[in-house]
């Protein structure tokens, strides 16, 4: 924890309009006529789950560098796997997706798999789409007017179709998969002079890898060389990554040709290297392990790392490279991720942990999740893209995390995944290890299942499957989403055998009160007869224009989770899930549309006040909505850049996990939410002052005449010597302090000690972006009349 028990004033100018009450202090004196909380024995949500958050993807520049080995993006040097899916035109006679601006090139899928997903029904069974069982080979593939076309061969000639199949027909939703091994050196950066070549060897392996192939640097002629280089930590003037101690270069190599040698530096760019060697390679394939310090201030001035192989003089083979940290002094972390990640998240105390990787997992087939790091293929599924230099996060590894940190997993599943791979999956994380699955998850020294650790596994079919951002992923016809999602989950129960129910089943829908959204997702969730799960994602803030003044910037966005209740959106969204479940996925503020200048985004997305809003939003939804499992999105990512060239601070709730470990607004509200929820979540009671003030219509359209300044949710955990009861308050208001007095469920106030901590700020906009401006602090409870500071989140925790 960040010093909690001072109290650090913002350096920032404070906002004069907002800090009318006075300083926030524990006393008899009230500003408002008092408020009294009473906790309930209603109980909303028995064993209350802790609010999550998504995973995000990695990458090698931001808050997103997560993995222990600092190269990750293509280790092993492996080849690349496409999977995408089409929805066969009905009107035309061949396979033709009419999605606009495909760019794959004429014969991109030739010699692909293709699988029918599903086929029209036609046979009033209540399913609008029944199972396909044709595969085959793809024949002919190429770009036509407007869209994109494949054949499939013919039964007994080139492409010749699997037995009983009946190839591709009109209406059909196919996937289409097929591998390209070449191109090894995706994911480094090179430089070949004199003719140097390189490629992908895919015979003369290292007995010891478990990858699929190497890459050949040939460079042995006069005048030739080879540069392979990797660079991390590059966003100009931020560093994302401190190197402190003990560090482990491994990589495996055997000489072809040549007598010249191998030179590899690693090294920030324009500072002394860290590790410089010129290595003659003995023959045969070696492995080459070597260890050197690397110990850089907190304050080092931002510069690239970067590892380089060069080779003049020489052929070789180059495969399984890795740089880690060889040293664990911060904490017992065995998992595939860095000390900073694992910490970072045991603070935050996630209920569920989302594993969600939008460019390259969703992409990946069961099999290439499962591999380990060093043979797993890069991924892809766009169908505006046509190579992918990254490979996926793998699912062992998320598992091993989820264990570590204490979090449930919420796996999000390809769209395109089929039958047998969820049988795989079923057996991987539920069954003994003399089945397939079960085989996988013992050699990897785990021997019973994961569901033995885990209360709950979620299963996510697809990443948003109806948003056309993700073509080549998505099944936006919501019948043909459902039934495929129905069809799925059924083998995989019955492939989960005995641990089925440990399972929560999940398929993901538009949030939105408009009727034409509504249709849609009732009519995928009907079809999705298999799923347990509704999950939506309710941002806040999508468009933001006004922001003249502090009311127009922070107004409307804590008044906005009391707005999305008033106007039906998550009611509604509750009624389609009944009496199943429903669930968020994702939430945070989506400021990437409106008008409002580059200085009020910066204001407005890193803010106390979004950290605030988001949590409450939250909360009120487990409270109002019974939505059990809500997760933020995400942990990382420093920010992201619009349409219109202007950057937002999201999507992370970390500014770093690596020189400062600052953290938004955003996790430090999480982590004080999770604190408090334990055992169940109880009604609570609001009598005397329940204070309100108008926001008028605003960003996002928000309007209330009269938005609550207060709002509170309770717990109550049952233990052998006595309960411990938990409040979460937030004073909402701008301008207004608010006294409060709480009770237990026996109209008396606590008895024993309460512990109590708060997040504030005297401005909105804090942040802790450029330094440590929002921390939580311990408070003192001295008498019964406790004062709220406006835009505060405290919370109460006392035994009985």
């Amino acid at each position: 924890m960040q010093g909690r028990s001072m109290r650090l004033w913002s350096s920032a100018p404070v906002l004069g309009c907002l800090l009318l009450g006075p300083t926030p202090t524990l006393s008899a004196q009230q500003t408002t006529p008092a408020t009294r909380i009473e906790l309930t024995d209603t109980v909303i949500e028995p064993q209350a789950t802790r609010p999550g958050i998504n995973l995000g993807d990695q990458n090698f520049y931001d808050s997103g560098q997560m993995q222990r080995n600092l190269v990750f993006r293509n280790p092993g040097f492996e080849g690349m796997t496409w999977r995408s899916i089409l929805h066969c035109s009905p009107q035309r006679p061949a396979c033709t997706d009419l999605t606009g601006g495909i760019q794959w090139p004429a014969g991109f899928w030739t010699g692909g798999h293709y699988q029918v997903m599903l086929r029209p029904s036609g046979q009033g069974n209540g399913a609008a789409y029944q199972p396909g069982t044709a595969s085959g080979i793809i024949q002919q593939s190429v770009p036509t007017n407007g869209g994109y076309a494949v054949s499939a061969g013919q039964p007994g000639g080139q492409g010749r179709q699997q037995p009983g199949g009946q190839g591709i027909k009109p209406g059909d939703w196919i996937s289409l998969t097929k591998d390209f091994p070449d191109d090894p050196d995706a994911g480094w950066w090179t430089t070949l002079d004199g003719g140097a070549r390189l490629s992908a060897e895919r015979n003369d392996l290292s007995p010891d890898t478990t990858g699929h192939q190497a890459l050949r640097i040939d460079a042995a002629d006069p005048g030739q060389s080879a540069t392979v280089l990797s660079y991390f930590d590059s966003t100009d003037g931020h560093a994302f990554l401190r190197l402190h101690g003990s560090y482990q270069l491994r990589f495996r190599a055997r000489p072809v040709a040549g007598s010249g040698s191998l030179d590899v530096t690693f090294d920030r760019i324009g500072r002394q290297p860290y590790f410089h060697r010129q290595i003659a390679l003995t023959q045969g394939w070696r492995n080459y392990v070597y260890s050197f310090p690397a110990d850089e201030s907190p304050d080092m001035s931002p510069a690239t790392a970067r590892l380089s192989f060069q080779v003049s003089g020489a052929s070789l083979l180059l495969d399984d490279v890795s740089l880690e940290a060889a040293d664990r002094p911060a904490i017992h972390n065995l998992t595939a991720f860095r000390d900073a990640v694992v910490e970072t998240l045991r603070d935050l105390h996630p209920g569920v942990l989302r594993m969600m990787a939008s460019d390259t997992g969703i992409g990946a087939t069961i099999d290439n999740l499962l591999a380990t790091p060093l043979a797993r293929q890069r991924a892809g599924y766009s169908v505006w893209s046509s190579r992918q230099q990254d490979i996926p996060s793998g699912i062992p590894e998320f598992l091993d995390l989820c264990a570590a940190v204490g979090a449930d997993p919420w796996i999000v599943l390809p769209t395109a995944t089929d039958a047998r791979e969820v049988r795989l999956l079923a057996e991987y994380l539920a069954q003994p290890a003399n089945t397939t699955g079960g085989h996988l998850r013992a050699a990897e020294g785990r021997a019973e299942p994961w569901t033995a650790q885990f209360h709950t596994i979620h299963l996510e079919l697809g990443n948003e499957a109806w948003n056309g951002i993700f073509h080549g992923e998505a099944i936006d016809d919501p019948l043909a989403y459902g039934d495929y999602a129905s069809s799925l989950f059924a083998i995989f129960r019955q492939a989960a055998g005995s641990q089925a129910t440990r399972f929560d089943l999940v398929v993901n829908a538009q949030t939105g009160a408009d009727a034409w959204i509504t249709t849609r997702d009732r009519q995928l969730f009907a079809a999705a007869r298999s799923a347990d799960t509704l999950a939506i994602a309710p941002y806040l803030m999508h468009r933001v224009d006004h922001a003249d003044t502090p009311e127009e910037l922070f107004a409307p966005l804590l008044a906005e989770p009391e707005f999305f209740e008033r106007n039906g959106l998550i009611s509604t969204a509750e009624s389609i899930a009944r009496p199943r479940a429903l669930a968020v996925y994702e939430v945070n503020l989506h400021s990437t549309d409106g008008l409002a200048s580059q200085s009020a985004l910066l204001r407005l997305t890193p803010s106390l006040a979004a950290g605030l809003a988001v949590t409450d939003q939250i909360l009120r939804m487990k409270r109002d909505n019974h939505v059990r499992d809500a997760m933020v999105f995400g942990l990382p990512q420093f920010e992201f850049r619009r349409a219109d060239g202007k950057h937002v601070r999201l999507w992370g709730s970390v500014v770093d996990m690596g020189p400062t470990m600052r953290r938004r607004p955003l996790f430090l509200a999480e982590a004080m939410v999770n604190r408090a929820v334990r055992g169940d979540m109880v009604r609570v009671s609001l009598t005397g002052a329940n204070p309100t003030h108008p926001v008028l219509r605003g960003n996002d359209g928000v309007s209330l005449p009269d938005a609550h300044d207060l709002d509170a949710f309770a717990f109550r955990e049952i233990r052998p010597h006595g309960t411990r009861f938990s409040l979460i308050v937030y004073n909402l208001s701008l301008t207004a302090s608010h006294t409060i007095r709480i009770a237990g469920p026996a109209h008396q106030q606590p008895a024993g000690t309460i512990a109590s901590e708060r997040l504030w700020n005297p401005d909105p906009a804090a942040s802790n972006e450029d330094s440590v401006h929002v921390k939580p602090e311990i408070i003192q409870i001295k008498n019964e009349n406790i004062e709220l500071p406006p835009c505060s989140l405290t919370t109460f925790q006392w035994t009985e």
